[in-house]
Parts: C-alpha cells; structure tokens; sequence
C-alpha cells in the first residue's frame, strides 16, 4: 500500500469517527499547509507531515497536531523527528499511525505480519530499538498500531510517551479517537 493511500484510508475511515467530537485528521491543501508550518518559525518540509490533527474551537478549526503515516516502521521514519519535533516544541501533538507491517515469506517465514515492534517476540527479554523512538527517546506523542500483534507499551515508559495497539473493527471510541479528543480538550483548557 502507498503512503498516500494508507494516509487517505485512514482519514477516510476516521472522518465520522472524529466528527461527533469536532475533530478531523486530513491532508491540507499545500499553501495551507506551507502557511502554517511557517508559524512554526522551522523550516519543515510540508511533505514531511502526512495528516493535520484539527478541532473546533469556539473561533473555528485550529490545528493541534500532526499525524505521521507509516505503512512499516522501516519507512524512514527518522526523517519525520524534525517535524515531530517542531510540533512538539510548539505546544502541539505529533504522533504516528501504523499498519506496523513486516513480514518474511516462505522459506524464511510464514508471511504472517508480525511487524517490528515485538508481535514476533513479545514476552521475551529483547531490546527492541524501533520502539525506542517513542517510549524511550519521546520523538513523537504516541504512536498507534494496526496490527493487533504488536505488543502496547506499559503503563509507564522512559520518556512517558506510548505505543497503543487497536484493531479498525473497534467499538467507538477507540483508544485514537480517546487520545485525540483528551488531548484537544487539554489544550483547549489553557
């Protein structure tokens, strides 16, 4: 699956999600998007955040976040940590949406998408530095994973950033549509 796509699908499918809670996740138009990255006062590329995070507000949407979509983790998802980084310095979420997708066909696996962060070994003693971006070094949010094999972090974390596992046949409100509409209201609050 492209990037665009999984980033269209995911909008998509979360649009009637998120409306009862006057949030959206979309892509922006590029002059929007180029605008509000300059409030950021950082020099971002606008292809390097995939969804704004959006809420409204008593005057109207206001973006409070970014999403990055990543189809596997392996897709360079260093490059997005500036970005993330920029958001977060600014007061606002950045987190990622992942099908968490990897998998080895025969002879070497069983084509079954275990993924890379720990659905293969999870319960064994194992450092696994892909779920270092988050739950050690804190470069994004949170970061949430589609593929009910990966294993969620624990409650509490070195940087006390998380990774959560859902499914898309989840009962609503998801563990996302939740962290999104808390987060929104956090900020709403000051």
């Amino acid at each position: 699956m492209s990037g665009f796509a999984l980033e269209k699908a995911l909008a998509d499918v979360y649009e009637p999600r998120l409306a009862p809670y006057g949030l959206r996740m979309r892509r922006l138009p590029r002059s929007e998007a180029e605008s509000f990255l300059a409030t950021l006062q950082t020099d971002v590329p606008v292809t390097k955040v995939d969804l704004f995070l959006e809420g409204e507000g008593t005057s109207g949407w206001r973006i409070f976040g970014a999403a990055h979509v990543k189809a596997s983790i392996a897709e360079r998802i260093q490059d997005d940590v500036p970005a993330s980084q920029a958001f977060m310095t600014a007061g606002l979420l950045s987190i990622v949406l992942t099908m968490d997708a990897k998998s080895f066909p025969p002879p070497h696996g069983d084509c079954i998408n275990y993924g890379e962060l720990g659905g293969r070994s999870h319960g064994v003693e194992k450092d696994r530095l892909k779920r270092n971006y988050v739950e050690v070094n804190g470069q994004f949010d949170a970061l949430f994973s589609f593929n009910c094999r990966t294993p969620e972090s624990s409650a509490q974390t070195p940087s006390g950033k998380r990774i959560y596992t859902l499914c898309l046949s989840e009962d609503q409100p998801d563990k996302l549509v939740r962290f999104l509409t808390d987060r929104f209201g956090l900020l709403l609050s000051k």
